[in-house]
C-alpha cells in the first residue's frame, strides 16, 4: 500500500505498458501530461500511440533492447491532443526467461517548457545576430554613400545652373538622403543609433509607411488606411516608430493565412 501510494503521488508520469503498448497502469501525473481525461481511460490506452509515429517507435524499442535501461533519454511524445510533449524519460526494460523484451516501465518528466525557453533563447540571439549584421551594414553603406553624396555635390558645382543635367545631378544627393534615411532605420533596429525622438505626424508617417508596406505583405492581402485629421502629433524616434508598425503589420499577415484586408 505505501508503494501504491508512493507510485500514485509520484510527481512524474509513471506507467508500466506490455510489449504491444497497452498501458497495464499509470499514475495521475502520467494521465495529465499527455491529457487524458481519467485515470482509467489512459490505462486502456496503448503507450506508442503517444509517440509521432511507427519508426519512433521502433527506434525506442531497439535502443531499449540493446541498453536494457533508458536514463535520461529526450524525447518528443504527443498529448492525445496532437500537441508535442517534450519529455526526458528513465525507462526499464523487462525481459523473460530468454532474454526477450516483454514489458516497458519508465517515469517521464515534463520537459516542454525548458525547450522553449531553450527556443527563444535561440530566437533571441538569431535576432542578436541579424542586428550586428544591419548594424555593420548600415556603417560601411554610410561610407558609400558619404563619398557618393560628395561627388554628387562636385558634379552638381561643375554644371551650369541653366544646365538640364543640373536637375538630373540634384536627384543623385536626394536618392542618397533617402538612402541615408533607410540606414538610419537599420542602425535603430540594431540598437547602435542613438534614439532622436521628433514630433511626428501619424498620418504622414502611415501614409509614407504604408507605400514601403505594400512591397512586403503578400498581394492577397488587402492594406487600407483609416486616418484620423484631428489626430495629435507625438513624440517619438522615427525609426522606432516604423519598427513598432512593421511588426504589427507582420503579425497581422501571419494571421490572415487565406488573405483578406
Amino acid at each position: 500500500e505505501r508503494y501504491r501510494r508512493f507510485f500514485e503521488d509520484d510527481l512524474t508520469g509513471d506507467f508500466t505498458a506490455k510489449l504491444n503498448g497497452d498501458i497495464l497502469t499509470c499514475n495521475t501525473a502520467f494521465t495529465r501530461m499527455f491529457g487524458f481525461e481519467s485515470l482509467q481511460y489512459a490505462e486502456s490506452s496503448n503507450l506508442f500511440s503517444l509517440f509521432p509515429g511507427q519508426q519512433q517507435t521502433i527506434e525506442f524499442l531497439e535502443l531499449l533492447r540493446s541498453q536494457k535501461k533508458l536514463e535520461y533519454h529526450e524525447i518528443e511524445l504527443r498529448r492525445i491532443t496532437g500537441d508535442p510533449v517534450h519529455v526526458v524519460a528513465n525507462v526499464t526494460g523487462s525481459f523473460d526467461e530468454r532474454g526477450f523484451l516483454s514489458r516497458v516501465r519508465g517515469y517521464l518528466f515534463d520537459d516542454t517548457a525548458r525547450k522553449a525557453l531553450e527556443a527563444e533563447l535561440r530566437q533571441a540571439q538569431k535576432m542578436e545576430a541579424v542586428g550586428q549584421l544591419a548594424g555593420g551594414i548600415a556603417h560601411d553603406l554610410n561610407n558609400i554613400l558619404t563619398v557618393i553624396m560628395g561627388y554628387a555635390e562636385f558634379l552638381k558645382d561643375s554644371l551650369w545652373e541653366s544646365s538640364e543635367a543640373r536637375g538630373d545631378a540634384q536627384t543623385i544627393p536626394d536618392s542618397v538622403d533617402r538612402a541615408q534615411g533607410l540606414t538610419h532605420k537599420l542602425l535603430t533596429f540594431s540598437r547602435h543609433q542613438v534614439l532622436q525622438p521628433a514630433t511626428l505626424d501619424m498620418n504622414k508617417v502611415v501614409r509614407d509607411f504604408s507605400q514601403l508596406l505594400r512591397r512586403i505583405i503578400r498581394a492577397n492581402i488587402r492594406i487600407e488606411t483609416q486616418l484620423d485629421p484631428k489626430i495629435s502629433p507625438v513624440r517619438m524616434d522615427p525609426g522606432q516608430m516604423d519598427q513598432v508598425l512593421m511588426n504589427l503589420s507582420v503579425n497581422a499577415q501571419d494571421a490572415m493565412a487565406e488573405g483578406g484586408g
